[in-house]
């Protein structure tokens, strides 16, 4: 940077020179060190060449106001001179500009070096923890190691017994010599027999594998040991019994073929259980006796050889205690799959606040993603998968609400953009629905109410669709209802409800302003029909409209302001007809609740013709109501409510619509489809709210567990199928509302 002054006028040398220095000291500024203290020392040296040039042209302005005694009748010199110190005020004001200009710049790096020192120590403290943690893993590696060579230290020991059983039938053959054969005959047996243990002891130690990763702990192990303590036991008393002479000697052979020959023996296998409906270990037990095929003390059992098997079931356990203070929980929410990848969000209790969390499956795989708002709480929700990213809303602690995105790391957790950069409450936003790689959501802007707006993951292409409802008034506006109320992806275009002049009407868009319209003013004028519910079948949606004719009942649209009309006017006489519950499809056939005026709030069907729409059942014979509702698609099985929460199925058909199971009156919800099990949540009136299973058959409807074991409940929500592994969030009484994992197959 390069100032240049221009002065014409009488004693200028002193001024010049002033100026000179004061150039020089700002070119040294602008292109020298960048260090704070350079520049700090830069700016006195420029403040005392300022000063000096104030100096100069005070001596100046005396010098020129005694030319102007002199001078006085010299008209034009005056103005001269007045023009030339106007010309060098301005120059001044110039410098001061660049001076103040310069000043913050200095400041803005002063910041900066402040925030990479505070980033630095934030580095720190993560490495501290992660320290901490490893040293915490080791000692866990350690305890397991130790653990692991005192069962082989009890194993030598077994090993060293028999041993000494080989001396002491040794030491025998100097008894009769009559027995010498017999005892000789016995040492085979005898060696055989080691050989046998040798399996067993190799066989149980791939068992405690096996059972180690299924039970995590040594209780089986210890039970094998006690086993082949009990074996040893046996063993020395045969052999005791030899000392007794060769009259009995005999005898005590033939016991101890017997013993071995009627060993009992496990084998143990991970299978799928269709009783447990998941995986199990499968308990295998049997006299290694020789029965049917098999060969007597070979130290393999064989299928001729099992006496009886049993199934161990994998039952549902707390995945990890994400808030450890006694009773207060993680209180997991907004639970959302991405792959085999669970995210939720969720509080762990200490200073880091409500974050973003994922989960495996495991407890080591159950971690924070990323502590967003440091210190603090983020409050990550609405969470939304599109594709292999997740997308959410979340208040970093100085942007406000705004929308963020993930993978699953801290580094690719990252703010999209800030919408509302000059709100500090932010755009809160709200993920909607996607459409391939976009991301459909409502957000608010400056000069705008809340519109739809889309983004793909960037800066630039996170835009706003339309201003729907033109000013500053919401053109999407279903405040705190699940999106799927209002919303549905079918094909490549959204529909959904929207307000506008027009009132509250179907609308549907392809993500571009002019192709974002109005399906038709189903209710003309401004107070809108208000649809909801909305469901496709092929290239129809169907949905729920008042059009303030025939009050609230079912509609259609195949997109066209004359393709959207009243399927049925179910309930005549201006009354609704149609019932506020989601409706639920199977094939070509939708199934909703409906009330035509005499039998009550029932279960319709229709194939969208008015002949087609009909009742399947009076479930609640006369005019009372059933009120069927959580409508839940099983293969081609619905599965509802009715009369009070009782659990009920429907193949369409009146004879087919039957109940399954009354378990308790009011308390059946959640109903979950998982393969062909529905899951569901039932109070039986014994054991509290708890997690349930059925197959569509009464003796098939049964409790999974009683997690909070007697007849409180557990409160259990949020049930979310990732892969072959059922999520909840559950209370056991004991560590507050945490999550919960239940393998299925």
């Amino acid at each position: 940077m390069v100032l240049h002054f221009h002065l014409v006028m009488r004693n200028s040398t002193p001024l010049f020179l002033a100026f000179l220095m004061i150039t020089a000291t700002l070119a040294g500024c602008l292109g020298g060190d960048d260090q704070i203290e350079t520049n700090n020392q830069t700016i006195e040296e420029l403040s005392t060449g300022w000063d000096d040039a104030n100096q100069t042209i005070a001596t100046l302005m005396e010098g020129w106001s005694g030319t102007n005694v002199s001078d006085l009748n010299n008209a034009a010199g005056w103005n001269s001179g007045n023009l030339t110190i106007a010309s060098l005020q301005s120059d001044l004001a110039v410098v001061n500009s660049t001076i103040a200009s310069l000043q913050s710049e200095l400041l803005t790096a002063n910041s900066t070096i402040a925030s990479l020192q505070l980033g630095w120590e934030s580095s720190n403290q993560s490495a501290t923890s992660l320290t901490s943690q490893l040293t915490g893993a080791n000692l866990t590696i350690f305890n397991l190691q130790q653990g692991w060579n005192a069962a082989n230290q009890t194993i030598s020991g077994f090993s060293t017994g028999w041993n000494d059983a080989n001396q002491t039938i040794s030491s025998l053959t100097t008894g009769w010599a009559t027995a010498n054969q017999t005892i000789i005959s016995l040492q085979s047996e005898l060696a055989s027999a080691n050989q046998t243990i040798s399996i067993l002891i190799t066989g149980w130690n791939g068992a405690n594998q096996t059972i180690l990763s299924l039970t995590a702990g040594w209780s089986n192990a210890n039970a094998t040991i006690t086993i082949l303590s009990s074996g040893w036991n046996s063993a020395n008393t045969t052999i005791g019994s030899l000392q007794l002479g060769w009259a009995s000697a005999n005898t005590t052979i033939s016991g101890m073929i017997s013993n071995y020959s009627g060993m009992t023996l496990y084998i143990f296998e991970n299978f799928y259980s269709a009783y447990c409906n998941g995986f199990a270990l499968l308990v295998s037990r049997g006299l290694d006796n020789g029965d049917g095929n098999g060969f007597a003390a070979d130290g393999q059992l064989h299928i001729d050889e099992i006496d009886d098997v049993k199934n161990i079931c994998n039952p549902p356990s707390m995945l990890k205690d994400i808030a450890t203070t006694a009773g207060a929980g993680g209180e997991p929410e907004y639970l959302t799959a991405i792959g085999n990848t669970l995210y939720f969000t969720a509080g762990d209790g200490t200073y880091i606040g409500r974050e973003l969390w994922k989960s495996d499956g495991t407890l080591s795989g159950t971690v924070m993603v990323k502590d967003i708002n440091s210190g603090s709480s983020s409050n990550p929700e609405n969470l939304m998968a599109v594709g292999n990213t997740l997308y959410f809303a979340a208040d970093d602690g100085g942007n406000g609400v705004e929308l963020w995105k993930s993978d699953g790391t801290a580094n690719g957790t990252v703010m999209v953009k800030d919408i509302a950069s000059t709100w500090g409450s932010g755009s809160e936003p709200k993920p909607v629905a996607a459409i391939g790689n976009t991301l459909y959501f409502s957000a608010k802007a400056p000069s705008y109410g809340r519109e739809l707006w889309k983004s793909d993951g960037t800066v630039n292409g996170t835009v706003m669709v339309k201003d729907i409802y033109s000013g500053q008034w919401d053109g999407i506006n279903y405040d705190g209802d699940k999106p799927s109320k209002y919303f549905l992806v079918n094909g490549n275009t959204l529909y959904f409800r929207a307000d506008s002049y027009y009132g509250n009407e179907l609308w549907k868009s392809d993500g571009t302003t002019n192709g974002t319209v109005m399906v038709k003013d189903i209710r003309s004028g401004t107070s809108g029909s208000y649809p909801k519910y909305f469901t496709a079948i092929g290239n129809t949606i169907y949905f729920m409209a008042d059009d303030f004719t025939n009050g609230k009942e079912l509609w259609k649209s195949d997109g066209t302001s004359s393709g959207t009309v009243i399927v049925k006017n179910i309930r005549s006489g201006g009354y609704s007809g149609a019932y506020d519950y989601p409706m639920a499809a199977i094939g070509n056939t939708l199934y909703f609740t409906a009330d035509d005026g005499t039998t009550g709030w029932e279960l319709w069907k229709s194939d969208g013709t008015v002949s087609g729409t009909v009742m399947v059942k009076d479930i609640y014979n006369g005019s009372g109501s059933s009120s069927p509702n959580r409508y839940t698609v099983v293969g081609n099985t619905l599965y509802f409510v009715a009369s009070g929460n009782v659990l009920w199925k429907s193949d369409g058909t009146a004879n087919g619509t039957v109940m399954i199971k009354d378990i308790y009156n009011d308390n059946t919800d959640e109903l979950t489809a998982v393969g062909n099990t529905l899951y569901f949540l039932a109070n039986d009136g014994i054991n509290g709210k708890e997690l349930w299973k059925s197959d569509g058959t009464a003796t098939g409807t049964v409790m999974v567990e009683d997690i909070n074991s007697g007849s409180s409940s557990s409160y259990l929500e949020s049930l979310t199928v990732v892969g072959t592994t059922l999520y909840f969030v559950a209370n056991d009484g004991t560590n507050g509302m945490e999550l919960w994992v239940y393998s299925l197959f």
